[in-house]
């Protein structure tokens, strides 16, 4: 779910306690494994489904979280393509221009009968 707070990012925390609400959605008290008590908001979901949490990778978290950051998101924004754009004309420009096609040989047939 989206948490009711700060940037809305999604987080997966256990459902403690479901709640219907006036209008006819759903709001859920959640709590975060890591934390001692339950979160200080009540999300209302969005739709009539939730998702599950089915398996965990240890430390992609941490490896997206600092894909966010600002400066990280410049280099590869900018920092990536400069640096492949600058390869490609390294190739260019140094290819070697002595090198030519190779000429053809003599007697490949389509000399006139005589």
């Amino acid at each position: 779910y989206h948490i009711p707070v700060e940037d809305q990012r999604v987080e997966t925390h256990r459902i403690t306690e479901i709640t219907p609400t006036a209008d006819g959605g759903t709001a859920v008290q959640t709590k975060g494994d890591a934390n001692n008590g339950i979160d200080p908001w009540i999300a209302t979901l969005q739709g009539t489904t939730v998702d599950k949490h089915v398996a965990t990778i240890p430390g992609v978290g941490n490896a997206i979280r600092t894909l966010r950051q600002p400066i990280i998101m410049n280099i590869l924004m900018y920092g990536a393509p400069s640096i492949l754009v600058i390869g490609m004309l390294a190739s260019i420009w140094t290819k070697n221009p002595t090198k030519t096609a190779p000429e053809e040989k003599a007697g490949t047939g389509n000399e006139a009968l005589g």
